[in-house]
Parts: structure tokens; sequence; C-alpha cells
């Protein structure tokens, strides 16, 4: 099985390079709102918003709305995972003052919709050498090729409260360079939305206390969470191997769990009926994690605080 491994310094810095590469038109215009060039992104007809604010980050969002909901008009297109936009919530994007994205290609009308960018903001900017990357996001099919799998950013830094916190922080500091809101009020938002969650910040460093596991993860998505509690994490298909040859696979995982009798399997989705038997035969724990990717589920602080305890449930199993 195939592991990620550790990312060097050298490494870090050279995806920052590439990172910053490919959003630096995105950011540039930080501190103003120039009219686009002849030829720029902008839609015919659609004139810029006076304050509306697209956030494709559900997470962000609704850490702005807990933070200056009632300064600012606040936009999440909800688009259901394999449809497409459709028009009105395209002409909603397009005519915003702001556009907030987070730069991992995670959310797919992005990377549909022609966006101006005069009014395009990154929101990892400030943590693209904190940023993830991993040689597997999960394996699929289009075209002729067949099934394959891409190398790319994970892009669930909301896992961890404290990057997402800093991406609130560049996000509304792009808001008062915009004079969408004053920086006094930037800041009692940040305190605003941090004194919700901060809850959620001690237990992750109760965590970190209990010790380090290995971890076998259905999917990329995990490691933002996971490796600030010290967990290693790599990333195996566990459904598609089961399907494909339950033996071999139940002989790699007791391998493994001779090796390190602190494995842990992480899901981030529901295991077939086939890989539900074989994890409850090998009696190697298991921990369900949601990825708190939109908004189905409900809040961001609850569902944060269900991943935690489940965590606990397994950190703490053997003290």
């Amino acid at each position: 099985m195939q592991t990620r491994g550790s990312r060097n310094c050298a490494d870090r810095r050279s995806f920052a390079s590439l990172l910053l590469g490919g959003v630096w038109l995105a950011v540039i215009g930080l501190g103003c709102s120039p009219a686009p060039e002849p030829g720029s992104e902008e839609t015919p007809g659609a004139s810029a918003s006076e304050s509306r604010v697209t956030v494709a980050s559900f997470p962000l969002y609704e850490a702005l709305q807990a933070a200056v909901g009632q300064e600012l008009d606040l936009f999440y297109p909800q688009v259901p995972a394999g449809q497409a936009i459709d028009r009105p919530t395209v002409q909603q994007v397009q005519s915003s003052r702001l556009i907030v994205v987070d730069g991992t290609h995670h959310v797919g009308w992005v990377d549909t919709v022609s966006l101006p960018e005069t009014r395009k903001r990154v929101s990892t900017f400030d943590i693209m050498d904190r940023l993830i990357m991993v040689e597997n996001l999960g394996s699929h099919s289009h075209g002729p090729g067949g099934e394959h799998s891409h190398k790319g950013i994970v892009a669930q830094t909301w896992l961890d409260p404290a990057l997402l916190k800093l991406q609130l922080q560049s996000t509304l500091q792009a808001c008062v360079k915009a004079e969408l809101l004053d920086a006094e009020a930037m800041q009692r938002g940040v305190e605003r939305w941090w004194s919700q969650v901060a809850g959620l910040e001690r237990d992750l460093q109760a965590l970190a206390q209990a010790g380090p596991r290995s971890v076998i993860a259905d999917r990329a998505g995990t490691e933002y969470l996971l490796q600030r509690i010290g967990w290693q994490v790599e990333i195996q298909e566990l459904d598609k191997l089961a399907a494909a040859d339950l033996a071999t696979l139940e002989r790699e995982l007791q391998r493994r769990l001779q090796q390190n009798p602190e494995l842990v399997i992480v899901l981030t989705q529901g295991a077939s009926s086939r890989l539900h038997q074989l994890l409850s035969k090998l009696q190697i724990p298991t921990l369900q994690v949601d990825l708190i990717d939109g908004p189905e589920g409900g809040g961001y602080a609850k569902r944060m605080q269900d991943n935690l305890e489940n965590l606990k449930k397994i950190g703490t199993a053997n003290q």
C-alpha cells in the first residue's frame, strides 16, 4: 500500500511557488477594485453589486455570517454536487463586489464560470505554505483513459479551526480594502467568531497530547484535522479495494495491524457491507469524520464537535 509520506521544506517551497503563480492574478488586486481591462472576464450587462460578497466555501461563508453577517451582504451559491450552476446564480456571482474562492478547485462550479479577476480573492493566499498536496485525491474515469487518479491540494482546511481563522481574517481584510467594512468591525467579527469555536481549539490541543496514531483514510480530506493532532494519514480507497479483492485487502490490513497495533481506519463516507464486515472481523478501531463540505448535516461548530468526540473515543481508548 502506498503512503503519501512527510513533506519536506523544499517540497513546501516548491508547492507554494507553483500555487503562488496560479493565484497571483486573483489576489494582486486585494487593496483595490480597478476597472477591468479590455478583454477581461467581466460579463456583459453585469455590473458589480455595491456590497455583495460571494463565498464559495460553506465553512468560510458560515464563519463570515457569524462574524459580520449583519454588516455584509453574503452569498453562498449552493450547487448540488454533479449539477451545473444555473444562469441566475451565475449572474449573482459575477456581479458580486468580491468573489472569494479557496484556490483548491474543490467547488466544481468555480471552474465552470468565468469570474472577473479584478474582484476575485483567494482565501488561502496567506496559508499557502500550510496547504497539503496528495498524490491521490480520489480515482474516477472520464474519456478514453479509463479510471485514474489526480494529485491535488486537499481542500478541507476548515477542519483545523486555526487555519479557518486565518482565512476568515484574510477575507475580512479584503472587505476592508474594498471599503465594505471598517477595521474595527473586522476585528470585532474575528473575535466574535473565535469565541464560538474556541472550545474546538482546546479539544484539538488535548487530543494532540494523547499520542500519535497511524491512519488509513478512505479518501483525501482529513489531513488538516488528523495531522493537527499528530496522526499520520495515508489514503486508500478501501471500498474499491474491498470490491476488487477482499481477501487481499484482509491480508494487507492484518499485516499492517500486526506491525502497528495503533492503526486506525478513518471513513469519510458510508462503508459498503463487504468493507464493514471486514473491519468488524479484524476489530480495527474505525471512526467516521465529517468533511463538512457543504451545509447538509448542520452547522460547522456542531459537526466539528462531533468529529472531535469521535476522535476522543479512539485517541483516549488506551489511556
